[in-house]
């Protein structure tokens, strides 16, 4: 274990006087328009969300969302209700009363 990390500390630092070293120093890591220039690191590029009602490629439509978010909600309320009513015991206590005692008369 201590070797493995011998062999890999070096990996990827940067020094500030003499540039990139390491094992990943020679490796060309390309960068989209949006991020070159940018201060490393970043890990996403997320654009800007565009004006409500305006539908881009990439972009999701905001109304679009919203009455899809609505839509889930009436769904979830129909759900948790159906939810309920079969959480309810199939018989009633009256029914599992009378069935226990007529299993026992025919037992006996």
């Amino acid at each position: 274990m201590l070797l493995c990390g011998i062999v890999v500390s070096g990996c990827g630092l940067d020094d500030p006087l003499t540039g990139p070293r390491g094992a990943f120093a020679g490796l060309d890591l390309p960068e989209t328009p949006e991020v070159e220039g940018d201060a490393w690191p970043r890990l996403a590029d997320v654009p800007d969300m565009p004006p409500p009602g305006v539908v881009g490629p990439g972009a999701p439509d905001p109304v679009a969302g919203a009455q899809l978010a609505e839509s889930l909600k009436v769904e979830a309320a129909v759900a948790a209700a159906r939810a309920e009513s079969l959480g309810q015991p199939v018989l009633s206590p009256a029914e599992t009363a009378r069935l226990r005692a007529a299993g026992r008369s025919a037992a006996q």
